[in-house]
């Protein structure tokens, strides 16, 4: 679970395309409504550090959500 600056569905698009790329994502959101638009990434062989790299990549900030 991380917060981003994902805040538009134009920039989930973007996202999405970074995603389609990256092999071992099975599912993910962002939550557009959510003041951290909070992106939810479901992998078993990605690590949290490369999710961060990827969301980065694409040109939005993303730092890893803790409780």
């Amino acid at each position: 679970v991380f917060k981003t600056n994902v805040n538009s569905k134009p920039g989930r698009r973007r996202l999405a395309r970074t995603f389609e790329d990256a092999p071992g994502i099975s599912r993910w959101s962002v939550d557009l409504g959510d003041c951290d638009y909070v992106l939810r990434v479901e992998s078993d062989t990605i690590s949290e550090a490369e999710i961060i790299r990827l969301v980065r990549q694409a040109g939005f900030v993303c730092e890893e959500l803790t409780e």
